[in-house]
């Protein structure tokens, strides 16, 4: 009868573990566009149970199709294309990247999102930083203006907006034009 004891609880407790040690998302900002805005595409990165960004896969990036019913998709071959993050740089609780959209803006003098994790009292904390004219904002949403010619979408932005909170606690609203 012990032997099946200690082979259960050895059993529990490698699950127990396991699912302990699975990686989680934080939601970090969204991305919509004039072209179709109900669906919002969001990115969120991938943590450890430290809090510390994953190395393997560290986004998960989906479209919600409020269009469509709400459906979830992943991202067309063109949106990976133009959206799929390039990491620049990462470290255990930080990690800079750019996409073609931003490094391809001409008005961006900095085209980069730097993703900073941190463990709080209530868990994992993040967020994703840009530097704009008006210093560094907590990204909470870019916001693209698409040219469309006969209704389909060009890959060229007209503009570009981003919606975030500068250092001093105050909603900033940049909208920078393509030209």
């Amino acid at each position: 009868m012990s032997k099946i004891f200690i082979f259960f609880i050895s059993i529990f407790s490698v699950l127990f573990f396991s699912l302990s040690a699975i990686a989680k998302d934080a939601p970090l900002f969204s991305y919509s566009k004039n072209y179709h805005p109900k669906n919002i595409l969001y990115f969120n990165v991938v943590l450890e149970d430290d809090c510390s960004i994953s190395t393997n896969n560290p986004f998960n990036i989906y479209w919600i199709m409020g269009h469509r019913g709400n459906r979830t998709e992943a991202m067309n071959r063109l949106e990976v294309k133009m959206l799929k993050p390039r990491i620049v740089n990462q470290s255990p609780y930080e990690l800079t990247f750019t996409n073609k959209v931003l490094s391809d803006h001409k008005n961006i003098s900095r085209p980069e999102v730097t993703i900073f994790t941190s463990q709080t009292q209530k868990g994992c904390y993040a967020y994703a930083s840009m530097y704009t004219d008006y210093g560094y904002i907590k990204l909470k949403n870019i916001y693209v203006d698409i040219k469309t010619i006969l209704g389909i979408p060009s890959p060229t932005p007209r503009s570009i907006q981003f919606t975030g909170i500068d250092d001093s606690g105050v909603e900033r609203k940049i909208v920078l034009p393509n030209n």
